[in-house]
């Protein structure tokens, strides 16, 4: 379905299998330029100078804590854990998932595949609810747009304040696996004798 209450600037569909959740976004400039294709350089550089878009999902539905979703118009992904009901940002946390951007003539579109798996996701046949919030950060404008307010002393996000997408059901979550290439060398400096 469509999600409500997002400035024209901003559209966000979302759509699931048993398998996936589906995040699409549309982003549009209220003056006509070109969306950035700048590459950032890490997930710190991303957060803080790059345009992006991002989901960041309660998956169980716990106000503690969720996974956050990043991807900026070039591509250019970021995940990270969060925690203690969203004040903590781990980066080092990586998920499986997959993103796709387009440049339109009036902004970009990306869309997010995400597994239930990689949010840790029981299988159910009986519907459930998750949190989700929405975010588009804009630098050269200076605009953070967040689909769900929450309070401004709060410095990263506040999940009690998430919106809710209620009444999914029949989800059956993959194996995660996470394969992380590794290497190994070794040099031996004495001489044969």
């Amino acid at each position: 379905g469509v999600v409500q209450g997002i400035p024209d600037a901003l559209n966000v569909q979302l759509a699931y299998d048993e398998k996936n959740l589906y995040v699409a976004f549309h982003c549009r400039y209220s003056t006509k330029r070109e969306a950035s294709d700048d590459f950032a350089a890490d997930e710190h550089e991303l957060l803080d100078q790059s345009e992006y878009v991002a989901v960041i999902i309660d998956a169980v539905h716990g106000h503690t804590g969720g996974y956050q979703f990043v991807v900026s118009p070039a591509g250019v992904r970021g995940d990270a854990a969060i925690s203690n009901q969203g004040t903590d940002q781990n980066l080092d946390w990586h998920g499986i998932w997959d993103a796709d951007t387009a440049f339109t003539e009036d902004g970009w579109t990306a869309e997010l595949e995400i597994p239930w798996g990689t949010m840790y996701m029981s299988s159910s046949d009986a519907p459930f609810d998750i949190g989700i919030n929405f975010e588009r950060h804009e630098p050269i404008s200076g605009e953070i747009s967040l689909w769900a307010l929450h309070p401004p002393a709060t410095e990263l996000y506040d999940i009690n304040f998430f919106g809710h997408v209620e009444g999914l059901e029949r989800v059956h979550p993959g194996q995660r696996l996470l394969l992380l290439p590794y290497a190994a060398a070794a040099y031996d400096s004495s001489k044969p004798m």
